[in-house]
């Protein structure tokens, strides 16, 4: 179900993430590290435009960071009904804060707002742009699992989790929703075309993001991305692939003293 590689040096895609008290914070760094470091091996502009849109400016993560929003969520509904998002990253949190998100539903000036406005306006793009995804970190698939965005589709999420999603899933009505434990499910298309990808628990969100770099830009960038983090993809593979030359010596020396391809 993998799309083409898309053409980076014309393609710039606009992400959202909504935040809200208490966010697990490697739910929103995971997305970020990795979609920030996608231009590096190449040496190209920036790929994606991050934007956070939160109820208030200053909004502070369960491990007690303070992440300052670009946009307020009617400046991220404006932004999503103009069709100016091409992906929306929905982190998790603890049940308390998630229980605490799942009494805004039908607050249409609320997270359920932007989620509401991509799932009727995310794919009604210009046809130059790219698929929209919509993507749940750890437990951020029980808050769009709640505004029907699994219905008919298979899911993921934090362990913890799976069967308060079942429950949540089931009570959407509609064709059934299949919940399975797995690092990142892709759920292919949803009835309004937007690609659903949901991830695991928390770490599992590095995972998932490194597979959506692999299906919408190539299987290089992954391994380009998961070699300059020093990371090994879980589950992922990459066939045999070898960073390429882009992550080269002059390219590390260019980083700073002591760093080097070769091994001691």
């Amino acid at each position: 179900m993998e799309q083409g590689p898309a053409s980076t040096q014309s393609t710039r895609y606009n992400v959202l993430i909504p935040i809200y008290d208490q966010f697990n914070t490697l739910d929103v760094n995971a997305p970020f590290e990795i979609l920030g470091n996608a231009a590096l091996p190449t040496g190209e502009s920036k790929i994606f435009n991050i934007f956070v849109t939160a109820e208030k400016t200053n909004t502070q993560s369960y491990e007690g960071a303070t992440l300052v929003a670009n946009l307020g969520f009617d400046e991220a509904i404006s932004m999503v009904e103009a069709g100016n998002v091409d992906v929306l990253i929905v982190p998790g949190a603890g049940p308390e804060a998630i229980g605490e998100v799942l009494k805004t539903i039908g607050d249409p000036r609320g997270i359920f707002g932007v989620i509401d406005a991509f799932l009727r306006h995310g794919s009604k793009k210009h046809p130059s742009r790219p698929t929209p995804w919509l993507v749940s970190i750890c437990t951020g698939a029980l808050i769009i699992g709640s505004a029907g965005s699994f219905v008919g589709l298979t899911a993921t999420t934090h362990w913890g989790g799976i069967l308060n999603l079942q429950k949540i899933c089931t009570a959407q009505g509609g064709p059934p929703t299949t919940i399975v434990r797995r690092r990142w499910v892709d759920a292919g298309l949803n009835q309004n075309g937007i690609h659903v990808l949901s991830s695991g628990g928390i770490s599992c969100g590095m995972d998932a993001m490194l597979y959506f770099i692999k299906t919408v830009l190539g299987p290089q960038y992954a391994a380009d991305i998961a070699t300059m983090m020093d990371y090994v993809w879980n589950g992922g593979g990459f066939n045999g692939l070898s960073p390429s030359s882009a992550l080269g010596q002059p390219m590390l020396e260019s980083l700073g003293t002591g760093w080097t391809t070769s091994q001691s």
